[in-house]
């Protein structure tokens, strides 16, 4: 890389660094305030709160990036511009693209790394999250844990029920068994419902089976009814419990999808997610060419305060433009994959033909 490359990329990056630990450190806080009820109310150690403030910080980086971008390339171009540095390239025959090159490559690694940390520390660290909240702060008696897509959880001492999918929609539940087991984990028990569903009140089905087995395990007897259903946990705990698309990776959420492709649920939702898991990281990168007109098209004037200013009405009517496509998918209206990436198209067509219109 030339002496000039390596510049622009340490300056780059070093505004980069300045400005995510300023958003992190505005975004820590306020998710500390927003939960400081629940932890005075439970009375959590300084240890569980900042173990709780780290396990945030994969996440965060996860969705700031984009906007941390923009406003690190905005600061860094206009500091080039207003310490005449801009001017000398411009007499030295330097083109944009030359100037561009180091900070889309830094980019495109941040990218790559955020893509891995996606994939790998923001499902770990949200399921951590999530144990810590249900166990250490709010002393849950029941261990709630998701088995390859499945949910399974403990509801006595010997006793457990599985549950293939939760319809938050309709406040049901898919494929619901509970078991109980003896203190030598020999079955006792199984009740099987396709489906079941909240009243407000307690789990209700229009048809289950139970069954009781014997010493041998053979079955001892076997009852058909309908009507109230013996689990205890409410709608709102199995909605937590249940996985949602931003707490799996990229692999995790594909396979999820063919599992209930495969069983007959509706999968649209799910597919919109999977293509936002791509285009979303996608936005750093259209960032980075979003800045060059507004960072370029005067070298006159204009400070970190102008570039922050900047930086979030763009980034505001970014996530305007990308949330509304992804509403357009999860109804139906556009395909799963038009519907993630209609924005970053707009958008990016759209900064590339002004990033080329700037005279430089």
């Amino acid at each position: 890389m030339k002496v000039l490359s390596r510049y622009i990329a340490r300056e780059f990056l070093r505004v980069f660094l300045v400005c995510l630990a300023a958003v992190s450190v505005v975004y820590l806080v306020a998710h500390f305030i927003g939960k400081l009820d629940d932890f005075i109310e439970h009375r959590a150690s300084v240890a569980l709160i900042a173990t709780f403030i780290v396990l945030k910080i994969p996440r965060l980086v996860y969705e700031v990036l984009p906007i941390v971008v923009l406003l690190a390339t905005l600061i860094t171009f206009r500091g080039l511009a207003m310490n005449s540095e801009i001017t000398a390239m411009r007499a030295c025959g330097i083109g944009l693209s030359r100037l561009l090159m180091p900070v889309l490559s830094v980019t495109t690694i941040l990218v790559l790394l955020i893509l891995l940390d996606g994939e790998r520390l923001v499902p770990l660290a949200n399921q951590k999250a999530n144990y810590l909240e249900d166990v250490a702060l709010k002393k849950r008696p029941h261990i709630l844990a998701l088995r390859k897509n499945r949910i399974w959880f403990r509801t006595g001492e010997n006793s457990f029920c599985n549950i293939q999918k939760v319809n938050p929609d309709h406040a049901s539940l898919h494929h619901v068994t509970l078991y109980s087991f003896d203190a030598d984990f020999h079955l006792l028990a199984r009740m099987d419902a396709d489906e079941v569903r909240w009243d407000g009140a307690g789990w209700i089905t229009d048809g289950a089976t139970h069954w009781v087995f014997g010493p041998s395990g053979d079955i001892a007897s076997e009852r058909h009814f309908q009507g109230t259903f013996p689990l205890t946990e409410s709608l709102e705990e199995m909605i937590n419990v249940e996985k949602s698309s931003r707490e799996m990776g990229y692999g995790e959420l594909r396979d999820y999808i063919g599992i209930l492709r495969r069983d007959g649920y509706p999968v649209t939702a799910y597919e919109v997610d999977l293509h936002a898991k791509i285009s979303y990281t996608v936005i750093s990168l259209i960032m980075v060419l979003i800045a060059v007109p507004f960072s370029l098209g005067s070298t006159r004037g204009g400070g970190v305060g102008i570039s922050i200013g900047l930086s979030v009405l763009i980034g505001f009517g970014y996530w305007i433009a990308y949330s509304i496509g992804l509403s357009f998918g999860y109804a139906g209206v556009l395909p799963p994959v038009v519907a993630a990436w209609v924005g970053n198209a707009l958008f990016g067509s759209g900064a590339l033909w002004a990033a080329l219109r700037v005279r430089f």
